[in-house]
């Protein structure tokens, strides 16, 4: 049976500015769809999907499937039922995701880039003037 959007269980996004609804599949793959402030079809009452790989306990975003190297967005209920039938069906890459994927993974290197780009900004304003 395909996972269709009914089949999603929104709730408040961690935002508090909308909704977000989770589902994961036994390949190791799921979806985050949401309609939030800011998010690729807000303004239209459309939804945005995000890939994820992992399981409710443990899970990231990936921008590397056959599906999109992004996030997919301005999508109607009917385009979510379709995006999630590709997700559905693809290829597990073997073995249990869960003891691979921590959940903030990708956020050391996000911070360690925030603090590389301020300290650039810095530089290049010509700050400090003295050393």
């Amino acid at each position: 049976m395909t996972t269709t959007f009914k089949d999603l269980v929104f709730k408040k996004d961690s935002l508090g500015t909308g909704i977000q609804g989770k589902i994961f599949f036994p390949n190791g793959f799921g979806a985050s769809v949401v309609r939030s402030y800011g998010s690729y079809g807000y303004e239209q009452n459309l939804y945005e999907m995000a890939i994820l790989k992992g399981n409710a306990d443990e899970w990231i975003i990936t921008y590397s499937t056959t599906i999109t190297n992004d996030v997919l967005g301005y999508l109607t209920e009917n385009d979510v039922t379709k995006d999630l039938a590709e997700v559905e069906a693809l290829k597990s890459e073997g073995g249990t995701m869960s003891k691979r994927l921590p959940t903030n993974r990708g956020i050391k290197w996000r911070l360690i880039l925030c603090v590389l780009a301020f300290v650039v900004l810095l530089i290049a304003a010509g700050y400090p003037n003295e050393i």
